[in-house]
C-alpha cells in the first residue's frame, strides 16, 4: 500500500465519529426532525434509527476517557483545538471553492465529534 497513514487517518476518523454517534444516539432518536414533509421526515427518522442501531452493534473501538488520561491532558487538548483552528484557517486560503467547502465540512464534522466526546459525560442529554 502506497500510503498506509491515509488508511490509519480514515480509520481514526471513523471510530471517533462512530463513538460520538453512539454517545448521542438516544438524543438523536428523540430529536424532532420535522420539516413538514412527512415522506422526508420518515426517511430521516429511519436513517437516524439505522445509524443509531448500527453504532450500538459495533464494538467499542475508541475510548475517549483514555485518550487524554496522562498528566499533559489539558495541554494536549488545547493543542488539538489549536490544530483544528489552524486547519480551518488554512482551508480559507484554498482557491477552489468546492475543495474549501469539502475541507471545512470534514474539519467541522471531526471537530464536532471530538467536542461531543470530550465535553459531555456518558449519556449526556438524558432527561
Amino acid at each position: 500500500m502506497a500510503h498506509p497513514e491515509r488508511v490509519e487517518n480514515l480509520y481514526f476518523t471513523y471510530v471517533v465519529v462512530l463513538r460520538a454517534i453512539t454517545k448521542l444516539a438516544d438524543y438523536l432518536l428523540e430529536f424532532d426532525f420535522s420539516t413538514g414533509n412527512a415522506e422526508m421526515d420518515a426517511k430521516t427518522y429511519g436513517l437516524i434509527h439505522a445509524i443509531s442501531t448500527y453504532s450500538h452493534s459495533c464494538p467499542k473501538t475508541f475510548n475517549e476517557g483514555t485518550m487524554f488520561a496522562d498528566a499533559d491532558a489539558v495541554a494536549v487538548k488545547e493543542e488539538v483545538k489549536n490544530s483544528f483552528r489552524n486547519i480551518s484557517r488554512i482551508m480559507d486560503c484554498v482557491s477552489c471553492e468546492k475543495c474549501r467547502l469539502w475541507g471545512k465540512i470534514q474539519t467541522t464534522g471531526l471537530g464536532t465529534a471530538l467536542k461531543v466526546l470530550f465535553s459531555y459525560e456518558q449519556n449526556p442529554l438524558q432527561k
